[in-house]
């Protein structure tokens, strides 16, 4: 009796190690990882949008009504808005936040 105790004992010991080291490194992993910007999708809603490299930059591509544009943030002054153009210019870049809708 005693021996199967001792036994059971082990296996769970063993058991529950075995779960925390595989468990402990995702979780460690999950702390350290970065989550990716927040999009917004928009349409171009002007006609003849530049994109462009910078804010106020120089033009990269050109936007027609109807693209599509991933917004990921905005310019401190909230005139221009930086993500991915579809259409197009498929391409990352900044486009003035008025011509989106």
């Amino acid at each position: 009796m005693f021996a199967r105790a001792t036994r059971t004992v082990a296996a769970g010991a063993l058991a529950a190690g075995l779960f925390s080291a595989l468990v402990t490194p995702v979780a460690a992993h999950a702390a350290t990882t970065s989550v990716s910007p927040q999009t917004t999708r928009r349409s171009v809603c002007a006609q003849d949008v530049y994109l462009r490299e910078t804010p106020e930059g120089v033009s990269i591509g050109l936007l027609d009504q109807g693209d599509t544009f991933d917004q990921e943030r905005l310019s401190p002054s909230g005139e221009w808005a930086y993500g991915m153009a579809y259409g197009n210019a498929d391409k990352h870049g900044w486009v003035m936040e008025s011509a989106l809708c």
